[in-house]
């Protein structure tokens, strides 16, 4: 039987743990002298699997979101749809005076596809409708009257057709000045005062006889060199060409 001494056993252990250090210095210098070939060794043979999944999750997040995206979209646009129709025929039927008399209307055509701004109207002669009718846009403004009347609709001239001449006033910070406004087509005025009259954009028109009501609103002023008059530049303060519902009233019942 073969005996080994402890002295011989320890020995070996002692050895094992020796290589077993310089191994682990010698892996240890491995690595802090070539850490960066190291890397981009590493980089370069699984760089291109690492970015293609990253790229993959992206692209399937970015898919994902986008379909959230429309479908939010298109929620929004039914709700805001729904909301901007109940609010505009609560609007015009909500607005009027106690006592007044008023048709609503939808515009079945408006710029451009009508000439001259005009408006066609899906109320008539069977709505009680006729020439001279007022037609008012958002409660108060007034922007023309029923010219042709039919059995079920009918025809409204906005005031800013051209050819179109109105005595208004025109309402400053500082005064309520006379005015004499003349339609230039698009919903567009023009009109001329002294040049000592204080006009800035946002300065309201109104008719005097009608409540009175609003009709139009001071976009530009200008005044050439040597005049003493300035032109004053006047805009509907409801886009013609986006005119969806009129309420058509009598001038007797305002």
């Amino acid at each position: 039987m073969t005996t080994i001494s402890h002295k011989r056993r320890n020995k070996g252990r002692g050895l094992r743990t020796v290589l077993i250090v310089i191994l682990c210095l010698v892996f240890a210098a491995i690595i802090v002298v070539w850490r960066g070939p190291l890397t981009g060794l590493f980089w370069l043979g699984f760089g291109p699997v690492l970015s293609g999944v990253q790229t993959f999750t992206n692209q399937g997040e970015l898919e994902r979101l986008r379909a959230e995206l429309a479908a939010t979209q298109a929620l929004v646009a039914d709700r805001n749809f729904f909301v901007q129709e109940n609010e505009a025929l609560k609007t015009r039927l909500g607005r009027l005076p106690e006592g007044t008399s008023t048709t609503l209307a939808t515009v079945l055509l408006r710029p451009p596809a009508t000439p001259y701004d005009t408006l066609v109207l899906d109320v008539g002669l069977s709505e009680g409708v006729a020439a001279g009718d007022l037609v008012f846009a958002a409660g108060s403004v007034v922007v023309g009257r029923v010219t042709e009347v039919y059995r079920s609709t009918s025809r409204a001239t906005l005031f800013s057709a051209p050819g179109q001449s109105h005595e208004t006033v025109l309402v400053t910070e500082a005064a309520s000045v006379p005015l004499v406004v003349e339609g230039q087509g698009g919903g567009s005025f023009v009109g001329r005062l002294p040049q000592g009259i204080v006009v800035s954009a946002g300065d309201s028109v109104v008719f005097p006889d009608l409540m009175p009501v609003f009709v139009a609103r001071v976009s530009a002023t200008e005044t050439a060199p040597g005049e003493s008059f300035q032109t004053v530049y006047m805009q509907l303060p409801v886009n013609p060409f986006w005119l969806q519902y009129v309420e058509v009233r009598k001038p007797s019942s305002l």
